[in-house]
């Protein structure tokens, strides 16, 4: 008894907990509440399917069952076996990832999962990820109206193109990223259903959750960045397709339905050839009015881009009662009714289109194309017209040429190619290449310049400074001193400003020449012309003469800083300037002070030097001014004894007794140097005194009758005796 009532109150509890399953949609995936499991499952659908799910935690092992394999047939004989399903499940657990799990019971569809090792069951994030991009084709709902619902299957024939087996595109989505992102930003997840046909059927579209309340628009405008190659749904239909569900019903592969954003839509198809489908759509022209006869032949030739060859053509259109012709230069296109709509039947109707009940205001036309190509043009392996190669006339692929536009070129390898230094232009044309290019894309884009030492510039070959470009492309030297030049007779810029332009030719001013560097130097000193600074051809002074390249003054000159030849001082032979002398005429005058001086017992008279007379150190043309020996002055032009001389038998002029201020020629005193002095036998003595050196008389003091410079040497009275100089 006691055992049954345990076992009544398991099952009561068991049966609670099952009860109290709660469901939220988040960001990060569909929050699954049981108890004291939060488990997010990311891509494994949405609402019973989650809530159904078999989920029990105990001895810290999470179980699921009844998870359904949306990697099942994903798309039609892709290959995805029952070992793969553990490789694109990813389990995190507060942001750290969870390897320790099983999946096991796969079976129809679904298989279980076994999370070990855990601490807990909350916060848990189990995510379906996909092996492969999902393989969609692209139709149109003709009635052209979102419908509702959304999420069911309709009948295939109130869709477009006209044959369901050829959708307009077969795309490839990216379901890991594209569901990712639809998931957090619109809050749509993918909605699994029934399974069919060894998959299971799905739909995601605005109808599946949608908490942030998306628009179609919305919603599309993200799906839309997702798909691998979207450019023939672009060439298709540029940005007016707009996709309002992407499904896997039970066909072998995903549809994605649509509108678009127009009232009026023209399907154009080509007929079968080579590898073109008749079934298959190669362009639409949508408009949201009837569309007049200009209107469609200007929109077919903007639209429909992969069958008109050169958009700028705009051909010339005529319409007759079964069909409409495109005349262009190199082909002829030829439009024909197909089964819905029709044509108009001259230049005044307009197109006719198929309405639909449900929206009558929106309507489709069906025509089919075809194409006559001429020459400079080849049929390609969907019959459409292509273009040859540039300056093909006559080709038979776009890499087989047979014959060029223009006679210079030459074929090679089924290519027309220019002859070097030309290019092709626009009309097949070969013109010339820019000066000095040997190889260009363009009049304007060279790529490889004659002469190797030319540079590029903005797609033209430049010349190094000071050379210029010749006829043959090749860069030649300017004239001497030239900076720019056209050619080697037209100089255009001088390297040096105080040059001059002469007739294309650089010339220096005068007195200057141009070195090696175009620079002009100054010639040597005194030179007019010179070719170098060693080469004077001219003198600016006449008297110069040339000597070695060089200006020469005449003996007794110099040349001055205006080149001019000017005289050296009186009696100079060689000088640099006026004051500076370096040799004299006179080689008895000395050098001094850049002057020319006579020497010694010499005068100067018409520059040169003239002896003066004997005993006459410096004289002049009066006479001797200075005389040479001890005693001697000059007077009167001669040479005398001065004053306290006297001339002695061999004329020379001996000194006179220091008392004497003159004496006779046998040295006797004539006067005293002192009027004091008295003469005795031709002597100067002093009464009373005494006679000092210099010829003077020292007066002694009273009381002495003798003195010297010391003082009394004996006194007048006899008794006294002089001491120390004093009586």
């Amino acid at each position: 008894m006691k055992l049954y009532f345990n076992l009544f109150e398991l099952f009561a509890f068991i049966c609670i907990v099952k009860a109290a399953v709660n469901i939220e949609y988040t960001k990060d995936g569909v929050l699954r509440k049981e108890g004291s499991c939060n488990v997010y499952f990311v891509n494994y659908g949405i609402g019973d399917t989650i809530k159904n799910l078999d989920v029990s935690y105990s001895s810290n092992t999470l179980t699921v069952k009844n998870l359904y394999n949306g990697n099942e047939n994903l798309n039609d004989k892709a290959v995805f076996t029952d070992g793969e399903i553990k490789n694109y499940i990813e389990i995190t657990q507060n942001g750290k990832q969870i390897t320790n799990f099983e999946v096991k019971d796969i079976k129809d569809g679904k298989f279980s999962l076994s999370i070990k090792k855990l601490s807990s069951c909350s916060n848990l994030i189990i995510k379906q990820k996909y092996k492969y991009d999902l393989l969609v084709h692209s139709y149109l709902l003709y009635v052209n109206k979102i419908p509702k619902p959304i999420n069911t299957s309709f009948p295939s024939n109130q869709f477009g193109p006209s044959s369901n087996d050829i959708p307009y595109d077969k795309l490839f989505w990216n379901m890991n990223s594209g569901l990712d992102e639809i998931r957090e930003n619109c809050g749509i997840y993918i909605h699994y259903k029934e399974r069919t046909n060894n998959h299971y059927v799905w739909y995601l579209s605005t109808e599946n959750i949608n908490n942030k309340e998306c628009t179609n628009s919305q919603f599309y405008k993200i799906a839309r960045k997702h798909f691998v190659n979207y450019d023939v749904m672009e060439g298709l239909f540029g940005n007016y397709y707009e996709g309002y569900v992407i499904k896997r019903e039970s066909g072998a592969v995903a549809h994605m339905d649509g509108i678009v954003d127009s009232k009026y839509i023209i399907e154009v198809y080509q007929e079968s050839c080579g590898i073109q489908n008749a079934n298959q759509v190669v362009c639409t022209i949508s408009s949201d009015n009837i569309l007049t006869f200009d209107q469609f032949t200007e929109e077919l030739r903007n639209n429909c881009l992969n069958l008109i060859i050169d958009q700028n053509e705009e051909g010339t259109w005529t319409a007759s009662s079964s069909k409409v012709v495109g005349a262009f230069d190199n082909y002829s296109i030829t439009v024909e009714n197909n089964g819905q709509g029709s044509l108009p039947k001259n230049n005044n109707e307009k197109v006719s289109y198929k309405t639909f009940e449900a929206a009558n205001s929106s309507g489709v036309a069906r025509f089919k194309t075809s194409f006559v190509c001429k020459d400079g043009t080849y049929s390609d392996d969907r019959c459409r017209c292509q273009a040859c190669s540039d300056g093909c006339a006559l080709c038979s692929s776009a890499e087989t040429c047979t014959q060029c536009k223009d006679q210079t070129a030459t074929l090679k390898e089924g290519t027309c190619e220019c002859p070097p230094s030309t290019y092709m232009n626009e009309e097949g044309k070969c013109q010339a290449c820019s000066d000095g290019c040997a190889l260009c894309s363009g009049a304007e884009t060279c790529t490889q310049c004659k002469d190797q030492t030319a540079t590029l510039k903005e797609g033209k070959c430049e010349c190094p400074p000071s050379t210029y470009m010749d006829e043959e492309g090749k860069c030649q030297a300017c004239s001497d001193g030239c900076a720019k030049c056209s050619n080697a007779e037209t100089c255009t810029q001088c390297k040096d400003q105080t040059a001059t332009l002469k007739e294309g030719k650089c010339e220096c001013p005068p007195s200057t020449y141009m070195d090696k560097e175009g620079k002009c130097q100054a010639c040597s000193d005194g030179c007019a012309l010179c070719s170098s600074a060693e080469t004077c051809t001219k003198c600016i002074d006449q008297k110069a003469t040339l000597t070695e390249g060089k200006c020469e003054c005449p003996p007794s000159t110099y040349m001055d800083e205006e080149g001019k030849c000017q005289a050296c001082s009186k009696g100079c032979a060689l000088c640099s300037s006026a004051d500076t002398c370096t040799q004299c005429i006179d080689q008895k005058a000395t050098l001094i002070g850049g002057k020319c001086e006579c020497t010694t017992s010499y005068m100067k008279e018409d520059g040169k030097c003239h002896e003066c007379l004997p005993g006459c150190k410096k004289c002049d043309k009066n006479g001797c001014i200075e005389c040479d020996g001890e005693g001697k002055v000059a007077k009167d032009g001669v040479c005398i004894c001065d004053k306290s001389y006297y001339e002695d038998l061999d004329h020379n002029c001996k000194k006179c007794d220091s008392s004497c201020a003159t004496c006779n020629v046998k040295g006797k005193c004539t006067t005293c140097l002192d009027s004091n002095a008295i003469f005795s036998d031709g002597v100067c003595i002093c009464k009373n005194s005494f006679l000092t050196e210099t010829g003077k008389c020292f007066t002694c003091d009273q009381g002495c009758k003798a003195c010297d410079e010391n003082g009394c040497l004996a006194c007048v009275d006899s008794t006294k005796t002089p001491v120390n100089g004093k009586c």
